[in-house]
């Protein structure tokens, strides 16, 4: 459970500021994804590697979720999300070194244990709130409006600057991560159960979690510009790609508007219904994407997955003694789902299966919307 030490944090101030000490610490990050494919030559990176480097943090993340509870125990969430901070400032610094391969996989490795730390602490506060789904809302909102800032600043600052110079300017605007990370109260985490790993299969609620993460934010993001290609064909491949990266902005947009949106909702009529109708209309959105109506589809899918992501923690957490440990499980399950889809989303590229897969995936993702379902109904 969590206990605040000697301060009242019933208002959403210190949710604020945590999730505003993720969203700065992520401009790093969210720059690395447009910049490494380009100046992969000019980083010493080998073409192969590129993929490695992208999606290594999230195979980070699945092996240290577990062990963010036990720092938080040992040492305060507010401690931690401070050394995090430091440690997302310093990866952020170091993607601009130029030191090569082994060194950039260590800056990775080192964000991937930073974020899990700052998305977990994040959740911590925003659960102190008396209105947790409008603090979760307006929690992810703010940490998707700090790499919608990178993604547009970044660019502006490599034009002007070398690389070097541009990750380091990059790391001066995330300093408020910091300052922020200092003005937070101190929670003071007491694990129910000093089990770090669980063995036992997912239940129906974290398989859910797997199926979406893994079918949206692990291959349609990587075969997004196939689906394009496959019902436009008219199309070359320069407006393909811009159609891709459009969609891909209105999924960040989505989180940032329909966030706050549906944790408000979720207060109301709680966070099952609101969750269990967002998979049911990424199931529809999927199905009328089949179908070729891809433009509905994916905006549709893309509206409700953030929808689907943002309550997750909420939902997990309800009626839980530890309702960090429930989130870091989850967590843990989204992160597999994201890092095994993106896998298969390349395995797929060369665009044979790739229906067949999809077709298949969705309709697992809705017998076990069912199964999750009844299961709701029978308590």
């Amino acid at each position: 459970m969590l206990q605040v030490i000697r301060q009242n944090i019933t208002g959403l101030k210190y949710p604020l500021y945590a999730s505003l000490t993720l969203s700065f610490a992520s401009f790093g990050d969210a720059f690395l994804y447009p910049f490494l494919p380009q100046y992969a030559e000019v980083m010493q990176i080998p073409v192969v590697w590129i993929g490695v480097l992208l999606s290594i943090n999230r195979f980070i993340r699945i092996v240290f979720n577990p062990f963010v509870t036990v720092l938080f125990t040992r040492h305060g969430v507010r401690q931690t999300m401070i050394t995090a901070s430091i440690v997302a400032i310093a990866s952020t610094i170091g993607y601009g070194l130029g030191l090569g391969l082994v060194s950039l996989i260590l800056f990775r490795i080192l964000w991937g244990m930073a974020f899990a730390i700052l998305r977990i602490g994040t959740l911590a506060y925003a659960f102190e709130h008396e209105n947790i789904g409008f603090s979760l809302g307006i929690s992810r909102s703010i940490q998707e409006a700090g790499p919608m800032f990178a993604l547009w600043m970044g660019p502006v600052l490599l034009h002007y600057f070398s690389i070097e110079s541009t990750f380091l300017s990059l790391s001066v605007l995330s300093l408020p991560a910091l300052l922020y990370a200092f003005r937070l109260p101190e929670l003071n985490y007491i694990a129910r159960s000093q089990r770090l790993i669980n063995f036992s299969m997912p239940s129906l609620f974290n398989s859910l979690t797997f199926l979406v993460s893994f079918i949206v934010e692990g291959v349609l993001i990587i075969v997004l510009g196939l689906f394009i290609a496959k019902n436009n064909e008219q199309l070359t491949s320069l407006m393909i790609t811009s159609l891709a990266a459009g969609y891909l902005v209105y999924r960040r947009i989505c989180f940032i508007l329909f966030s706050p949106i549906s944790g408000a909702i979720a207060d109301r009529i709680g966070f099952a219904k609101i969750f269990n109708g967002s998979v049911l209309l990424i199931i529809a959105g999927l199905i009328l994407l089949l179908m070729g109506w891809e433009m509905i589809g994916l905006i549709i899918i893309f509206t409700f997955n953030s929808v689907n992501s943002t309550m997750a923690p909420g939902r997990v957490s309800e009626k839980q003694a530890d309702k960090i440990k429930a989130v870091a499980t989850n967590a843990t399950w989204r992160d597999i789902g994201a890092a095994t889809g993106t896998l298969t989303g390349g395995l797929l590229l060369p665009g044979s299966l790739l229906r067949e897969v999809f077709i298949i995936a969705t309709f697992i993702l809705g017998a076990v919307l069912v199964l999750n379902y009844n299961k709701l109904k029978k308590k």
